[in-house]
């Protein structure tokens, strides 16, 4: 995969955000269940915290390259790294 350069970051709530990768800034995010916050450092995303009942997105860690998504399901926040992907010599 290669390097990100922008987070789409959606929600069921029809909120839909393009942010530069590189750009480091604190976001939250409302779904139905609350508030989800995500931290975009360092070329990476982060989901810091989130009301869902298991914390699966929050325990994810950080995403960095294009293809790459990380969500939280129950609160329905996604976010996904778009950018040029590198391919090796096997991948289709």
């Amino acid at each position: 995969m290669g390097s990100g350069r922008t987070v789409v970051i959606r929600s069921l709530e029809g909120r839909t955000l393009t942010l530069d990768l590189h750009d480091d800034q604190a976001l939250k995010v409302d779904g139905p269940l609350g508030t989800t916050s995500i931290r975009i450092a360092d070329g990476a995303v982060t989901f810091v915290s989130s009301p869902c009942p298991h914390g699966l997105c929050v325990s994810r860690g950080s995403i960095s390259k294009a293809g790459q998504w990380i969500a939280c399901l129950p609160n329905g926040v996604v976010a996904r790294i778009s950018g040029q992907a590198d391919y090796d010599g096997i991948t289709p």
